[in-house]
């Protein structure tokens, strides 16, 4: 999501070799988007400007969001096997 210093609301996917795969764009409520973590099935981005983390789908379709509660809303990373750092 973030290449360097120019953040994007657009998510490209490439292979371990490096190859492009597809991209899609964010909904516009993700437009601060941070982090960045997937388990294969799904996605989840966690967004500074909202202090929110949303779910997508494999193929970029919206599943849902959820606020971070108050001891995670500076949000930097996340992982889906732990917790929000």
């Amino acid at each position: 999501i973030n290449a360097g210093q120019e953040k994007s609301t657009e998510l490209h996917w490439y292979d371990a070799e490096g190859d492009y795969i597809d991209s899609w764009s964010l909904i516009a409520a993700n437009a601060v988007p941070w982090g960045i973590t997937t388990d294969g099935t799904n996605i989840w981005v966690v967004d500074t400007g909202t202090d929110k983390v949303y779910k997508y789908d494999m193929d970029g379709t919206d599943v849902g969001s959820w606020e971070l509660e108050d001891e995670n809303h500076n949000c930097h990373r996340i992982n889906p096997s732990t917790k929000l750092h």
